[in-house]
């Protein structure tokens, strides 16, 4: 071979080695593209529980509680109590057959303690005071009807129970009216399901 088509041949082969070159992709050109197809994975959002406060227990309304009128309901409340204990120790001591003109005396004492002037912050007591009584007449009532002597007495101790409650709720009420109008929590409703479910546990 002539050295000029030597010549020929080696500038043709050293453009087809440059073109191959130019065309491929670098190695840098690749990962871009592939980058580009790929889609990037959805963050999720890190969710945390709520913590909403608890709501303030609603204050209770401001009420009337003039200490003349105070002092004047507690002292017709306790007259009235006194009535009620009295006739309450005849009971105990009267037979079921003579029981019927003493059991209308408490039901006529409960009326008149239902009925008692009370200011505005002292109701929610006579309401539990009414409970109170109320009690000890069903327990007298379960005597009458001559229930068995386990369900009245079961009666008498839940109603004595109950009386105990409504007695220190009183005194509370005595030494500070209003605090104890602001802080009392019991409610008539559960204090007679608490006489319901001492003086009928366990009663054969």
């Amino acid at each position: 071979m002539k050295p000029r088509h030597l010549f020929v041949l080696a500038a043709m082969l050293m453009f087809a080695t440059t073109a191959a070159c130019s065309s491929a992709p670098s190695t840098s050109a690749i990962q871009t593209a592939i980058a580009q197809t790929q889609t990037p994975a959805a963050v999720k959002p890190i969710l945390t529980p709520s913590t909403s406060p608890s709501p303030a227990p609603t204050p209770k309304p401001k009420v009337s509680c003039p200490d003349s009128e105070v002092k004047t309901y507690l002292k017709e409340l306790d007259l009235l109590l006194e009535e009620f204990d009295d006739t309450t120790k005849v009971a105990e001591s009267t037979s079921r057959i003579g029981l019927a003109p003493v059991m209308a005396n408490m039901q006529s004492q409960k009326r008149s303690i239902r009925r008692l002037v009370a200011p505005d912050c002292a109701k929610y007591l006579t309401d539990l005071v009414v409970v109170a009584v109320e009690t000890h007449i069903d327990a007298f009532l379960s005597f009458m009807s001559q229930q068995s002597d386990t369900s009245v007495s079961r009666k008498i101790t839940a109603a004595k129970k109950v009386r105990t409650t409504v007695d220190e709720q009183v005194e509370t009420f005595r030494k500070n009216p209003i605090a104890a109008y602001e802080s009392a929590s019991l409610s008539a409703e559960s204090l007679v399901l608490d006489f319901e479910q001492t003086g009928s546990a366990n009663v054969s």
